[in-house]
């Protein structure tokens, strides 16, 4: 056989294996599209059933069948003390007052779960505790979204804040996803400040996710960064991975390669950083933008144009000075230069953290590479004890307080030089730094800032014997002309008014400029990209043509309205477009079953994150498709999904376990019981804190006012208002009870149970400390023992104790006190043990 004949029949060998695998491919789409989820919404009415409910309980009717067909009769109706206590928590994450118990017991009008309902809805804590649960599925962890240069703990604040209002508004979730996607994109006409906001905040969505820093590699870095923010969005919306479908026809789902990298286009069309340096260790920092309307930053514009002409008029009058220095009869033209024990450059150094070697005219200097712990150190040899002076050459366009520490001795702060307004070659200048009382030998000196702070631009050293004064320094000590920055030093008096009053200006308008806040930025690349299929996910080996930016294909046969990308734009827009599209058979099934998930802790679909064919099957389809169809017609109002659910007889049931229901329905899965589940650890602490009174109750109907909610756990990590010493067993105690600081996304926390949680509520300090304010209150405000033991489980129980736990706590009291146990160490310890009962972490 000749070579081209080989190569012909091999042509002919991959076009046949090419067209099995695209009938294949056809034959696993179509029976994929067979699958429950990928049909259309189908709404069935409920009946009810023979001994069930009426027309006015849908819920329960669907519930009924299930329970019929398992021979099961649902339990009653709760107590209201259980009740109260169920909704509060479950809606607020915060347990109930002594008062709210109080008046809802009394209430005995026939509408008074409704009432309750409707006010738990409307309260603003509403949207602290559902908002945490989407920020699960966001992957928002407290503190972890730093951005280089701007002194704030967490640039991820106003997404969390947007989140928790969006809730509290019952922003319709098609327009919640629309924001979060593609919110800097849209336009309105007559827009309100706060919907602007809104707007430009929820793009968030796509940044704060995991951050890989040190990956060497930019277009490695690019390609992943897309990768987490296609699996998020598609996991948080849709409930599929499409992350699967990077290397490869996904192996299960109707999700082939060209739908990734169709989406692949859209984000990487997107950009979320400021600067993208190819060499990792520059950094990739997110991008930012003010947190303002385009019309309340004029006057911030404004002052920055004025202080650009001021600067380049400070400039030009200093260029004109430097001629006029250099032509004069007096300027000493041939400085005398001071005898050196030893001069070295910047970039000459014997170790440093997060600065980088730049090119700076013929030679090279040292600066900035990341704001995060940057510092510099040389070697020193000093020939013989006494007086020096390092002379350094330095640039900065702002002082930099700098730390010098020799061999671990810190010495005082001091700025290095005044900021010389430029770091370009005519911004450098040399400041002299006394080192009085130097012994003989060889030591580190090292240069440090603060975290977040700016790094000199740092040139070359020059170690002299004695002192030097700057005065001294400018006149004598020189290498070649003088520049800009060196010029200020040979001022006559005039010309140093003239040139300090146009740096007045400047300060002046620098110290009127509004503190702004900043949040994250999302914008659309200037360059729109089409990627093609990366061959088994590897960056560097393509297949094919670009693949054009589009959403998936795998509703195709039940979305006929055409949604297409235009040549100019991402496609976020109008991925967030088919998302919300009501025939999508996904969208609303996803958040529906979310939102039964955080109701009773099991989802409809168990998976909540995966609703593919390796998912979970409802156990009650055709209510899932009830409550989405419901879901969009009341456009997409999630508190309307709220209302539906908790006025159901499922919800409000009991969560006995009984004989029969454990023997037919051991996991609850059924429903013939409220499934009790442990709180998460926001609930847990939240308890604590409300129980001694720090977390202001805010009522009803208005807004939040975060400044009185920063004790609670969605805060606490960035609210500097931990208890003194305690914010690392704050951040043991979430690690502990289920919650994953990692930053990838949860959908399901972690409910499984050790011996160290224990532990925790019996030796860690953190509940100590609540425990002893509690007693130390309950001892001031009760004197009689019998009130006090009642506010302490209306307090954190949300009922009245038994007789028989009421008489243990008297027989415990009493043993305590006998043992020389003061009063406040005894409560302490009853505290301590109802904070460590099943009946305080676990909803029932």
């Amino acid at each position: 056989m000749t070579p081209s004949s080989h190569i012909h029949n091999l042509t002919r060998f991959g076009t046949i294996l090419v067209a099995i695998g695209t009938v294949l491919g056809n034959l696993k789409a179509d029976q994929a599209q067979k699958h429950w989820a990928f049909q259309a919404i189908s709404r069935q009415e409920s009946r009810p059933s023979e001994g069930g409910q009426s027309e006015s309980r849908p819920i329960d009717n669907f519930i009924q069948l299930g329970l019929q067909t398992a021979d099961l009769s649902q339990n009653s109706t709760a107590d209201r003390h259980t009740l109260l206590r169920r909704a509060t928590l479950d809606l607020t994450g915060l347990p109930p007052t002594r008062e709210e118990i109080a008046n809802f017991v009394s209430d005995e009008s026939p509408k008074a779960w409704e009432t309750l309902v409707d006010r738990l809805l409307d309260s603003p804590h509403y949207g602290e505790r559902w908002g945490r649960h989407w920020l699960d599925v966001a992957r928002y962890v407290q503190g972890t979204i730093k951005v280089p240069g701007i002194d704030k703990i967490d640039l991820a604040e106003p997404y969390r804040d947007y989140v928790v209002r969006s809730f509290n508004e019952d922003k319709p979730y098609d327009r919640f996803i629309a924001e979060q996607l593609a919110g800097d994109l849209l336009t309105s006409d007559n827009e309100s400040r706060s919907s602007y906001l809104d707007r430009i905040t929820a793009p968030a969505f796509l940044s704060i996710g995991q951050w890989y820093d040190e990956c060497t590699d930019p277009n490695k870095l690019r390609l992943d960064i897309i990768d987490e923010q296609i699996s998020t969005a598609t996991r948080a919306f849709l409930a599929l991975d499409f992350a699967c479908a990077r290397c490869h026809d996904h192996k299960f789902d109707p999700i082939p390669t060209e739908d990734y990298y169709a989406l692949a286009g859209i984000f990487r069309s997107t950009e979320i950083t400021s600067s993208f340096a190819k060499e990792w260790k520059d950094g990739r920092p997110r991008a930012t933008r003010p947190l303002s309307p385009d019309e309340a930053l004029k006057p911030s514009q404004e002052i920055h144009a004025q202080i650009e002409s001021l600067n380049e008029k400070r400039f030009a009058m200093l260029e004109r000075f430097r001629i006029d220095l250099l032509e004069s009869e007096n300027f000493e033209k041939t400085p005398t230069l001071p005898d050196e024990i030893l001069t070295f450059e910047a970039e000459n150094f014997a170790g440093h953290k997060n600065l980088k070697t730049i090119a700076l005219g013929e030679g090279s200097a040292i600066a900035t590479r990341k704001y995060l712990d940057q510092w510099v150190k040389y070697r020193l040899i000093i020939p013989g004890p006494g007086d020096y002076t390092l002379l350094i050459r330095y640039a900065a366009n702002q002082a930099s307080p700098v730390k010098l520490e020799i061999e671990q001795q810190i010495l005082p702060d001091r700025i290095l030089g005044e900021p010389t307004f430029s770091e370009d070659k005519e911004g450098f200048r040399w400041t002299s730094l006394p080192l009085p009382g130097l012994k003989e030998g060889s030591f580190h000196i090292r240069f440090l800032v603060d975290r977040d702070e700016p790094f000199p631009t740092l040139d070359t050293f020059r170690l002299v014997a004695g002192a030097v004064s700057e005065t001294e320094l400018s006149w004598r000590y020189r290498l070649g002309p003088p520049t800009l920055a060196e010029t200020t030093a040979f001022l006559n008096e005039d010309q140093q008014q003239r040139i300090n009053s146009i740096e007045g200006k400047i300060f002046q308008l620098e110290a009127s400029l509004p503190d702004i806040p900043v949040t994250l930025a999302i914008r659309d690349a200037k360059q729109l990209a089409k990627l093609p299929i990366h061959v088994g996910g590897d960056i560097y080996q393509t297949d094919g043509e670009p693949i054009p930016r589009g959403h998936p294909s795998l509703a195709d046969h039940l979305i006929d309205t055409a949604i297409s990308v235009p040549e100019d734009a991402s496609g976020r827009a109008q991925f967030a477009e088919w998302l919300t599209h009501p025939d999508n058979p996904l969208t609303a099934r996803v958040m529906v079953n979310r939102i039964w998930h955080g109701h009773f802790g099991t989802g409809l679909v168990r998976t909540v994150d995966d609703f593919g064919i390796q998912g979970a099957k409802p156990t009650h389809a055709e209510l899932l498709d009830w409550l989405a169809a419901e879901f969009i017609e009341s456009g997409w109002s999630v508190k309307h999904i709220h209302r539906l659910i908790m006025t159901s007889a499922t919800y409000q049931a009991s969560s006995e376990k009984t004989p029969e229901s454990l023997a037919r329905d051991p996991d609850g899965r059924l429903l013939s019981r409220f499934p009790g589940r442990r709180l998460e650890v926001e609930a847990l602490y939240d308890g604590m804190t409300t129980s001694i009174g720090k977390v202001k109750r805010q009522s009803s109907g208005q807004p939040l006012d975060t400044n009185l909610s920063r004790d609670r756990a969605l805060y606490i990590l960035v609210s500097s208002r931990s208890p003194v010493g305690l914010g690392l067993e704050i951040r043991k105690m979430f690690t502990l009870f289920g919650f994953d600081d990692s930053g990838r996304p949860m959908h399901d926390r972690d409910e499984s149970l050790s011996p160290q949680q224990s532990l925790f509520w019996l030796n860690n300090p953190l509940p100590r400390y609540y425990a002893e304010k509690l007693a130390a209150n309950l001892i001031t405000d009760h004197t009689n023992l019998d009130e006090r033991i009642t506010a302490l489980y209306e307090t954190l129980l949300g009922r009245p104790p038994e007789p028989i736990s009421s008489d243990a706590i008297h027989a415990y009291l009493e043993e305590n006190i006998a043992n020389q146990l003061s009063e406040t160490e005894a409560w302490t310890r009853v505290c301590l043990g109802l904070f460590s009962t099943h009946a305080y972490s676990h909803l029932e």
